[in-house]
């Protein structure tokens, strides 16, 4: 059964930031400002890698929720302090980013009451479209203490969340129900993961050979069943991603997985800003490049730059206010 340390998943997260982007900037040129995307290679390649960089969403949950199985923490207290912590890094980047959307783009935030309180909790993402995700991780969040209590039904739960997975719902409902399976799945392989009975091989060569397998399933899966493969196979592409943490470990410098590791630290605010620059008042200066990895890159680079400063800014913020250490991610 796959077992996933820190630092693999920290690992995990960074590689998922970067589909993000890739999935943002290769799939939709018409979010470009006009003119201002050119394909480094191929056009329909780009845009079909674009398309299975959607996995970061299920990669993100399937370790979101493998993390917390792993901890077997059953304490509410536990996952509120991670929900405030949650809100908290989300407002400071609402409170710095809106005002300068209502100021560079005043048409663009509609800023009565009713939307202002439902984005600012998430439960609707018309500021930031992106940020749909925030209400389907607090929801996982707040019923982990209940998972935890029944975990040794976990093959109930996983077959009740297909199930919830195939009904019906409108707007942010919708993608709640459609990607909670891959939490509840990562959920799972949490509780079996320390079963030494199933387990891959330990060889690497074997590893390469089962990777290459499995992303042969993946890339059929995604012809063939698109978003159902994208939310059911994130188990298959965990384990490609560990086996690539591996050979980058062996056979690369050092720094190459030191910087993906940093990514996957400030992946949290790296995907609440970088659709400001992408799209919104910077999006002009991350297209200067043009080229499509250029402006994959600069945006990278941007974001990673804010997330930086941002996290800096929390720390201070929390020192500042001790109450708010409770609430430490």
């Amino acid at each position: 059964m796959l077992t996933i340390n820190k630092e693999q998943s920290l690992y995990i997260k960074g590689i998922a930031i970067i589909l993000m982007f890739i999935h943002h900037i290769f799939t939709f040129p018409d979010r470009a400002p006009s003119g201002m995307l050119q394909y480094t290679f191929s056009q329909d390649t780009e845009i079909l890698l674009g398309w299975i960089g959607k996995y970061c969403v299920s990669i993100f949950l399937f370790i979101s929720g493998y993390g917390y199985s792993v901890s077997k923490q059953n304490n509410s207290s536990y996952y509120w302090s991670k929900i405030l912590a949650t809100y908290r890094t989300v407002w400071i980047v609402f409170f710095i980013f809106i005002p300068l959307d209502v100021y560079f783009l005043p048409d663009k935030i509609a800023l009565n009451t009713k939307d202002f309180i439902l984005n600012l909790f998430g439960l609707s993402s018309s500021y930031n479209g992106e940020w749909w995700f925030l209400i389907l991780y607090i929801l996982l969040v707040a019923i982990t203490p209940l998972l935890q209590l029944v975990r040794n039904k976990a093959i109930s739960i996983v077959a009740i969340s297909i199930i919830l997975h195939n009904l019906s719902a409108e707007g942010i409902w919708k993608e709640v129900i459609i990607w909670q399976s891959s939490y509840m799945i990562g959920f799972l392989f949490g509780i079996y993961s320390s079963y030494k009975k199933i387990h891959f091989t330990k060889n690497i060569f074997s590893k390469v050979v089962i990777s290459i397998l499995f992303s042969y399933i993946i890339f059929k899966g995604f012809i063939y069943f698109w978003l159902e493969s994208i939310v059911f196979l994130a188990p298959l592409a965990i384990y490609i991603l560990l086996t690539f943490y591996e050979i980058t470990n062996r056979f690369l410098h050092k720094a190459f997985n030191k910087i993906i590791i940093e990514l996957g630290d400030k992946s949290i605010y790296m995907w609440l800003v970088h659709s400001f620059f992408a799209y919104h008042f910077m999006a002009k200066f991350i297209y200067a490049p043009r080229y499509s990895i250029l402006v994959l890159l600069n945006l990278l680079i941007i974001s990673y730059i804010t997330a930086l400063l941002l996290s800096k800014l929390e720390k201070f913020i929390i020192l500042r206010f001790s109450w708010l250490k409770q609430t430490v991610i």
